[in-house]
Protein backbone atom coordinates (compact mmCIF):
# COMPACT_ATOMS: atom_id res chain seq x y z
CA UNK A 1 0.00 0.00 0.00
CA UNK A 2 1.46 3.05 -0.37
CA UNK A 3 2.91 5.57 1.97
CA UNK A 4 0.69 9.05 3.10
CA UNK A 5 3.74 10.88 3.54
CA UNK A 6 5.12 12.77 0.27
CA UNK A 7 8.89 12.84 0.02
CA UNK A 8 10.96 14.81 2.07
CA UNK A 9 11.89 17.28 -1.32
CA UNK A 10 8.01 17.68 -1.60
CA UNK A 11 7.64 19.25 1.58
CA UNK A 12 5.98 22.47 1.75
CA UNK A 13 4.95 22.10 -1.94
CA UNK A 14 3.24 18.99 -2.12
CA UNK A 15 1.11 17.53 0.27
CA UNK A 16 -0.25 13.74 -0.41
CA UNK A 17 -3.54 12.03 1.10
CA UNK A 18 -3.46 8.07 0.62
CA UNK A 19 -7.53 7.68 -0.17
CA UNK A 20 -9.02 5.76 2.62
CA UNK A 21 -12.16 3.60 1.36
CA UNK A 22 -11.02 3.01 -2.31
CA UNK A 23 -9.90 -0.04 -3.57
CA UNK A 24 -7.75 1.31 -5.90
CA UNK A 25 -4.68 2.92 -3.19
CA UNK A 26 -4.95 6.07 -5.00
CA UNK A 27 -2.73 9.09 -3.24
CA UNK A 28 -3.78 11.92 -4.09
CA UNK A 29 -1.68 15.19 -4.70
CA UNK A 30 -1.96 19.12 -3.66
CA UNK A 31 0.71 21.25 -5.40
CA UNK A 32 0.03 24.21 -3.08
CA UNK A 33 1.97 27.07 -5.27
CA UNK A 34 -0.61 26.39 -8.16
CA UNK A 35 -3.42 25.43 -5.94
CA UNK A 36 -3.98 22.18 -7.96
CA UNK A 37 -5.38 18.66 -7.26
CA UNK A 38 -4.08 16.19 -8.80
CA UNK A 39 -6.73 12.84 -9.12
CA UNK A 40 -6.09 9.43 -11.12
CA UNK A 41 -8.97 7.42 -10.91
CA UNK A 42 -11.36 9.14 -8.43
CA UNK A 43 -13.37 11.14 -10.88
CA UNK A 44 -12.95 11.40 -14.54
CA UNK A 45 -13.92 14.30 -16.56
CA UNK A 46 -14.42 12.73 -20.39
CA UNK A 47 -15.72 16.09 -22.53
CA UNK A 48 -14.83 14.68 -25.64
CA UNK A 49 -13.94 11.63 -28.71
CA UNK A 50 -14.13 10.50 -32.09
CA UNK A 51 -14.57 7.09 -30.91
CA UNK A 52 -18.67 5.81 -30.98
CA UNK A 53 -17.82 3.15 -29.15
CA UNK A 54 -16.06 5.01 -26.57
CA UNK A 55 -18.80 7.16 -25.88
CA UNK A 56 -21.03 4.54 -26.10
CA UNK A 57 -19.01 2.97 -22.67
CA UNK A 58 -18.30 6.32 -21.12
CA UNK A 59 -22.14 7.29 -21.32
CA UNK A 60 -23.39 3.54 -20.16
CA UNK A 61 -20.64 4.12 -17.41
CA UNK A 62 -22.39 7.49 -16.42
CA UNK A 63 -18.44 9.25 -16.92
CA UNK A 64 -19.78 11.41 -20.41
CA UNK A 65 -19.68 14.54 -20.18
CA UNK A 66 -19.89 14.88 -16.35
CA UNK A 67 -16.88 15.17 -13.60
CA UNK A 68 -17.34 12.29 -11.08
CA UNK A 69 -16.73 8.61 -10.46
CA UNK A 70 -17.31 5.90 -13.30
CA UNK A 71 -20.39 3.53 -12.22
CA UNK A 72 -17.89 0.88 -12.19
CA UNK A 73 -15.89 2.71 -9.99
CA UNK A 74 -18.54 3.50 -7.36
CA UNK A 75 -20.05 -0.26 -7.68
CA UNK A 76 -16.45 -1.74 -6.97
CA UNK A 77 -13.72 0.36 -5.55
CA UNK A 78 -15.14 1.97 -2.66
CA UNK A 79 -14.51 -0.62 0.23
CA UNK A 80 -15.92 1.96 2.95
CA UNK A 81 -17.99 4.71 2.18
CA UNK A 82 -17.31 6.79 6.12
CA UNK A 83 -13.72 6.32 5.02
CA UNK A 84 -14.02 7.64 1.39
CA UNK A 85 -15.98 10.62 3.03
CA UNK A 86 -13.66 11.22 5.46
CA UNK A 87 -10.80 11.38 3.07
CA UNK A 88 -13.04 13.76 0.50
CA UNK A 89 -13.39 15.99 3.27
CA UNK A 90 -9.73 16.00 4.03
CA UNK A 91 -9.09 17.03 0.47
CA UNK A 92 -11.38 19.80 0.37
CA UNK A 93 -9.74 20.99 3.07
CA UNK A 94 -6.91 22.00 0.89
CA UNK A 95 -7.40 25.31 -1.00
CA UNK A 96 -7.48 23.70 -4.47
CA UNK A 97 -8.70 25.85 -7.51
CA UNK A 98 -8.33 23.53 -9.87
CA UNK A 99 -8.53 19.97 -10.77
CA UNK A 100 -6.50 17.63 -12.91
CA UNK A 101 -8.09 14.04 -13.39
CA UNK A 102 -5.74 11.43 -14.49
CA UNK A 103 -8.62 10.73 -16.98
CA UNK A 104 -10.28 13.80 -19.33
CA UNK A 105 -10.22 17.25 -19.24
CA UNK A 106 -9.23 19.93 -16.33
CA UNK A 107 -11.64 21.37 -13.92
CA UNK A 108 -10.64 24.67 -13.75
CA UNK A 109 -14.00 26.43 -11.97
CA UNK A 110 -15.33 25.73 -8.46
CA UNK A 111 -13.16 22.73 -8.30
CA UNK A 112 -14.08 21.97 -4.71
CA UNK A 113 -17.64 22.11 -5.27
CA UNK A 114 -17.53 19.51 -8.08
CA UNK A 115 -15.46 17.37 -6.10
CA UNK A 116 -18.35 17.92 -3.94
CA UNK A 117 -20.62 17.25 -6.13
CA UNK A 118 -18.89 14.18 -7.87
CA UNK A 119 -18.97 11.88 -4.31
CA UNK A 120 -22.42 13.26 -2.31
CA UNK A 121 -23.15 12.15 1.20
Amino acid sequence: MPDDQPPAEWAGQIDTHLVHGFRLNEVVLFQRATRTLVITDLCFNIQRTDSASARLFFRANGMWRRFGPSRIIRALAVSDRAALQASLERLLAWDFARIVPGHGDLIERDAPAALRAAWPR
